[in-house]
């Protein structure tokens, strides 16, 4: 594909986003201020089901009928989280809804239990099918106790947490799952130490992270700041993630993202993949990560993919106009994770990637490393203006790295490109 169609592509791609990415409610256009209820809005406070504030009690059916009786009410309507602090079980709120836009208000915190027996299926809160939803944070917090003990034992969950050795561990439930969900805007929430991910998106479409507040301790496993899954048109803006994995990880089937103006750190940086672990995943494509910052994070852009004989493909993907800060790793493409030495080779073939305008310090040697597929070799890939400084203590040359590729470069290229 040619630089031309390439860009236009993406510029086509972009204006889709922008015009599909608002939300449907009833044909009118939505009020910009989510937090104050629309006159005519009909309010679920959940102090009316029997919900008390600030007791060591733990509740769950409770908010469940607060968010049935506004799911089932045609209109607009609203459940409340009023200030106060909550402890929960595994929340559940399934549709599809009567209402045209169902708004869920948090302005208390909601607290974790620490029981694993009582959390969902992979979630501990888990918002699934439905269509014209807003999330929104007013002062409060969503807080999944990852680092507190578990009821059953002296461990914490993080503590627990095997899966980067065990194949077969049981993968910690994340704080706030979206399950084929359309139309749909999260603003000003912000996630304390989840068992897992923060956030996991699967199966939707139409999606808006806004201003979300991600807090996890750098050391603490799996807690990933958004991974998505199966879904599209899904937009992450004005964001800060601070945590122990990736702040973003774009997971298989995921395409038609748009990121900008996300600050990331602590945490593992920008993800795609990893990809090709299992057979019949689904392509990455049409990702634009434009205008962020990372900070002291162990990775900056990365795509990575397994080693395995798994066919899928990455394609049209845009870096641009990223700053980092003492990044460990700042451009990876890796495309032997957590295997080098595999006698097979990645099928994940990677084609029509572009790395720009990235800036900063690295305390890495190796700034940009390129390791691509022996049977499939990266295609058309583009570096364009890399300007990074090395603050490490190595006395050793600055240099990239590559393997399998031919990167295209442009600009200027600091450190120098691969012979």
């Amino acid at each position: 594909m040619g630089t031309i169609s390439f860009l236009t592509l993406l510029l086509f791609v972009f204006i889709c986003f922008v015009s599909a990415a608002r939300p449907s409610h009833g044909g009118r256009r939505a009020p910009v201020n989510y937090e104050i209820p629309a006159p005519g809005e009909k309010i679920f406070n959940i102090l009316d089901y029997g919900v008390q504030p600030n007791t060591k009690k733990v509740y769950q059916m409770q908010i469940r009928w607060a968010f049935l009786a506004a799911c089932r009410t045609p209109g607009r309507t609203r459940v409340v989280i009023p200030p106060g602090r909550y402890i929960v079980d595994s929340l559940l709120f399934a549709g599809p809804c009567n209402s045209s836009l169902l708004i869920f208000q948090i302005s208390g915190d909601l607290v974790a239990t620490t029981d694993l027996s009582n959390m969902g299926d992979g979630y501990w809160i888990l918002f699934e099918r439905i269509k014209g939803l807003v999330v929104v944070g007013a002062r409060g917090s969503i807080d999944g106790q990852g680092g507190v003990p578990m009821a059953t034992e002296s461990r914490s969950i993080w503590q627990a947490n095997d899966c980067k050795t065990n194949d077969n561990c049981v993968f910690p439930p994340a704080s706030l799952k979206f399950h084929y969900v359309n139309n749909v805007i999260v603003r000003n929430i912000k996630s304390i130490n989840p068992k897992a991910f923060h956030f996991h998106v699967n199966n939707c479409r139409n999606i808006r992270f806004q201003k979300v507040h991600l807090i996890a301790p750098d050391d603490s496993p799996n807690t990933d700041g958004i991974h998505t899954s199966n879904s599209s048109y899904v937009k992450i803006t004005q964001s800060l993630m601070q945590t122990g994995d990736d702040c973003i990880s774009l997971g298989h089937g995921s395409s038609n993202i748009f990121i900008s103006d996300v600050v990331c750190g602590p945490g593992h940086g920008f993800s795609i993949g990893s990809l090709g672990e299992r057979a019949n995943e689904f392509p990455v494509t049409n990702v634009f990560i434009r205008r962020n910052k990372l900070i002291r994070t162990d990775n900056g852009v990365r795509i990575k993919t397994f080693p395995k004989p798994n066919k899928n493909h990455v394609s049209n993907v845009v870096f641009d106009d990223i700053t980092m800060t003492d990044v460990k790793n700042p451009i990876i493409i890796d495309q032997e994770y957590h295997n080098p030495q595999s006698a097979t080779s990645s099928h994940v073939k990677l084609r029509d990637i572009q790395i720009s305008n990235v800036r900063g310090t690295t305390i890495s040697p190796v700034a940009v490393r390129v390791i691509c597929s022996k049977l499939f070799p990266c295609d058309n890939l583009k570096l364009s203006n890399i300007n990074l400084k090395y603050t490490g203590t190595k006395a050793v040359g600055f240099t990239s790295s590559c393997l399998n590729a031919k990167p295209v470069y442009s600009g200027i290229q600091v450190p120098p490109p691969c012979n």
